[in-house]
């Protein structure tokens, strides 16, 4: 009897002590979302530190670009130098080619007041908002879904080479910005859902949307119908809402549509109805494409990874629909604004590659939560499945390190931009540009010309310049077989282009 108790209490004790054992085992089992969670900030900090290098490492590196930065850029100095801050100017005329609402513009006069005319005063802004929209991105991924894929999204920020080539994050353009009030709008779309009032955010980003880019800002609303229509919102909103909403969009709009009439009449306005809406949708204008799938192969061969995300937002689609399962409002959003953004920009028959990278933002929110949600889910075809993820994620990692090549390697020399640096400067003195088939500048040179003259362009060319005294004449020499150096007095001279003085 007396071993039969001994015998139970040494099974006890085995017992409880086999028990701590698998207890201090599944204590110290590591686990990767914990340590990600723990960690997490750690980890923002460096995806954030990589992205903040890839935006603003050698930003004014690159010579300036005469679509579309230079255009902006003249517009934003010119105002800024003549104290307009209503309408846009362009060689000291009202511009009425470019047919931007001026927010753009604003943005770059604030780059200008804090760098000086430099390209960092042009880019600067640019390379912010995308920065900080990808920290929204991150930070409302992190609320609302998890740690790694807040993460994982701003490496797909860093890992999108389109966005680092032209018209975005690293030019003077006003694109950066208007992606920036597109995603802070379908963030707050997303969030409506909870509670009705953020459609007053997403009003007012249209509004600033249109204040950027005019009539690009129309592709939001189908968006917004159709998520408010395919997630019951519609029923959410109060009635007064409705007239708050509205207000909030529409007020800053009508305030710069007074002030732009009270300015020049109608005339800006009839502009951009007559060029920017129905040229560009009923005909094809400064040679672009018209091909109505010209966006699909631009998309697969300039970025990969929004590629993949597309795909998989597409097989996940169908895959739902097979099984009449219900979408994700996260997946809703995504399909909806490439649905939207597509349809819009491939019925208008002028069609420019750039247009549709709005569709990038929710497409990188979709893609960062969809492969989180595959890694720590799956249970049929793991190992395929952890495979595309694993795959998704090298893709990233290769375009972040493809761009930070690219951002290294930019030649920062461009003949003419740096002849133009080269002029005397002085107050009681003319201008000149001569080659074979104009006498004006190009934007981008003209740019750098008033950045560094502080002078208007005569367009008077070569015949001009010889009646002009105290005058400076460019001229691109390699233009002209017959051109004789002797017959000028050269003050400056390159392998193409000439300096000339009177």
């Amino acid at each position: 009897m007396i071993k039969e108790e001994q015998q139970v209490t040494k099974t006890t004790k085995v017992t409880s002590t086999n028990d701590s054992i698998t207890t201090s085992v599944s204590k110290t089992k590591f686990d990767f979302n914990v340590f990600v969670d723990r960690y997490f900030w750690w980890f923002f900090a460096l995806a954030i530190g990589v992205l903040t290098f890839l935006c603003f490492f050698r930003l004014d590196a690159a010579p300036i670009l005469s679509s579309d930065e230079g255009r902006h850029g003249v517009n934003a100095y010119e105002m800024m130098k003549e104290g307009n801050y209503i309408a846009n100017t362009y060689n000291g005329k009202v511009d009425y080619w470019n047919l931007k609402p001026p927010l753009s513009f604003y943005f770059i006069m604030l780059g200008y007041r804090i760098f000086g005319y430099n390209a960092w005063g042009l880019r600067f802004f640019s390379a912010l908002a995308y920065l900080t929209l990808a920290i929204i991105v991150a930070v409302f991924l992190k609320k609302k879904f998890n740690s790694m894929a807040s993460l994982l999204s701003v490496f797909m920020f860093a890992a999108c080479y389109f966005y680092f080539a032209d018209h975005f994050v690293r030019n003077g353009d006003p694109d950066a910005l208007f992606i920036l009030f597109v995603g802070v709008c379908l963030i707050a779309l997303y969030l409506s859902s909870e509670n009705s009032n953020w459609l007053h955010l997403s009003g007012l980003m249209v509004a600033l949307a249109f204040l950027t880019k005019s009539y690009h800002a129309v592709l939001l609303l189908p968006i917004i119908f159709l998520y408010l229509i395919f997630t019951k919102g519609f029923a959410k909103i109060k009635w007064w809402q409705y007239l708050t909403v509205a207000a909030v969009t529409l007020s800053p709009i009508l305030i710069w549509l007074v002030a732009r009439v009270s300015f020049d009449g109608w005339q800006f306005i009839k502009e951009m109805l007559v060029y920017d809406v129905f040229k560009r949708s009923t005909n094809v204008i400064e040679e672009h494409s018209t091909n109505f799938f010209v966006y699909l192969p631009f998309t697969i061969l300039y970025d990969n990874m929004i590629t993949i995300c597309g795909l998989l937002l597409i097989v996940t689609v169908i895959i739902k629909l097979v099984k009449k399962q219900k979408l994700t409002n996260l997946e809703k959003l995504a399909l909806f604004s490439m649905i939207s953004i597509y349809t819009v920009y491939g019925l208008a028959r002028t069609k420019i590659e750039w247009y549709i990278w709005p569709h990038c933002v929710p497409l990188i929110m979709f893609g960062a939560v969809k492969s989180v949600g595959i890694w720590q889910n799956s249970q049929s075809y793991e190992l395929v499945k952890r495979a595309l993820v694993v795959f998704l994620v090298a893709v990233v990692m290769f375009l972040a390190g493809f761009n930070t090549y690219n951002i290294c390697s930019i030649k920062s020399t461009h003949e003419l931009q740096d002849l133009i640096r080269q002029l005397p400067v002085a107050d009681e003195t003319t201008y000149f540009y001569q080659d074979a088939e104009s006498t004006e500048l190009e934007r981008a040179e003209l740019l750098v010309f008033e950045w560094h003259t502080d002078h208007y362009l005569n367009t008077g060319g070569e015949i001009e310049f010889a009646k002009t005294e105290n005058a400076y004449l460019i001229i691109k020499v390699t233009d002209f077989e017959n051109w004789d150096s002797d017959a000028y007095d050269i003050y400056y001279q390159t392998e193409n282009y000439a300096i000339c003085q009177r």
